[in-house]
């Protein structure tokens, strides 16, 4: 956490429960605040950064509000990894199972929430590292569309990848922390019901089976979208986002011994990418980008599993690969929702006391739905959310820091 400056209300300590009397918001580490030194999460970064000079552009509404800043969210190093693992200060517990990833690279503000130190935090996402944290913890995550939210003052690990977004506990959380960062709109939305295709070939028949029920149970209209291929996509992305990490961490490479093994590793992969093979990932996000256009013109709103599979534990922390769902829509720029599912309506579709498995029966882990939405339609999904949260199909913990 950072210490104190005279520009922010700050708590620092055990403030679990306690009330402030306002909102309070934690910040992922590699936002720029000012007088406070940002780590990204690395030793390496730290030894050599000096307090901020001043706040980050998405920081201004934050300032506005006198919003309590509990403090400084720790994070994969540099960003770049979907674990939540930090070897130099320490992993963010899981909430729900200890034992699980926290999933990342915003796994201290997913953990912030979750763990009710705050009622919103701030995260950044290139490749899911809001939504992934978000479904391994049972939160509540926003990706903004590539833009919408100014990055100046962030710590960059893929510009043309990286957004700024929210991490709540329940759906009014997510909104009041979308209207930080960017002015909303009118979430009106006509009565027709809405339209939703299912991306059912990014996970299994399982998962699938519950969307279709969820959908029907919401009273939307469902499709099944079957000729889009997210691997494409994935493949594609990820050359893009290791290609521009390595540009964006240059200064860092003559140290890259003291960087984390498995973040290292990520970085020199870079040498392996050739410039033809990142032109052609560029040529393919236009593509997929008018592959994403067309489903638009049918649906309103796609659907998909956040992650397809168990959470891994982390003494199994590298086992699978975690984005295979999520990056493709930092490929393409779509906004796109993580939201935690109930249980017991999970339960009821599968049959299954535990969805997806998180080592303790009485805590499972709820299964994550994304939703994703067209360019510049964070309030379409805003109000998605709070429909499957008012009837009751979404996961909300006792011991949320609700937002009144």
């Amino acid at each position: 956490m950072g210490t104190a400056t005279d520009n922010y209300n700050w708590r620092i300590g055990d403030y679990r429960g306690q009330d402030f009397g306002g909102i309070t918001i934690a910040i992922k580490d590699l936002i720029d605040l000012q007088g406070v030194v940002t780590t990204a999460g690395s030793r390496l970064v730290a030894s050599r950064a000096r307090k901020a000079t001043k706040d980050a552009n998405c920081l201004v509404r934050v300032r506005d509000e006198r919003l309590t800043i509990v403090g400084k969210t720790n994070l994969t190093e540099l960003a770049f990894g979907t674990t939540g693992i930090n070897h130099w200060w320490g992993t963010p517990p899981n909430p729900i199972d200890p034992s699980l990833i926290p999933g990342g690279s915003s796994s201290g503000s997913v953990v912030a929430v979750t763990g009710g130190f705050a009622n919103i935090a701030l995260g950044s996402d290139s490749g899911g590292s809001i939504r992934i944290p978000s479904a391994a913890c049972g939160a509540y995550g926003l990706k903004t569309t590539w833009s919408r939210v100014s990055n100046e003052g962030v710590w960059p690990l893929a510009p043309s990848l990286d957004s700024i977004g929210p991490i709540a506990n329940d759906m009014d959380g997510l909104a009041y922390g979308f209207g930080l960062l960017s002015k909303i709109t009118d979430l009106a939305v006509s009565d027709r019901p809405l339209r939703v295709g299912l991306i059912s070939n990014s996970q299994d028949e399982s998962f699938n089976s519950l969307f279709r029920s969820l959908v029907r149970e919401v009273g939307w209209e469902l499709g099944e979208v079957k000729e889009l291929d997210l691997r494409l996509a994935h493949e594609a992305a990820s050359v893009i986002l290791v290609s521009e990490a390595a540009r964006s961490n240059s200064k860092l490479f003559n140290e890259l011994h003291r960087v984390d093994p498995v973040v290292r590793s990520r970085l020199l992969g870079a040498d392996e990418i050739a410039d033809s093979e990142y032109v052609r990932a560029l040529r393919y996000r236009h593509s997929f980008a008018h592959l994403l256009d067309t489903e638009f013109e049918r649906y309103d709103l796609l659907i998909n599993a956040t992650i397809p599979f168990d959470i891994p534990k982390l003494s199994n922390a590298y086992s699978k690969v975690l984005n295979t769902n999520t990056i493709p829509f930092n490929f393409s720029g779509n906004p796109a929702l993580a939201i935690p599912l109930s249980i017991d309506f999970s339960s009821e579709v599968t049959g299954s006391k535990v969805s997806i498995q998180g080592g303790q029966i009485d805590m499972p882990v709820p299964v994550s739905l994304q939703v994703i939405a067209p360019m510049g339609s964070e309030e379409l999904l805003l109000f998605a959310g709070r429909e499957i949260e008012r009837k009751g199909l979404s996961y909300l913990r006792s011991s949320t820091r609700a937002i009144k």
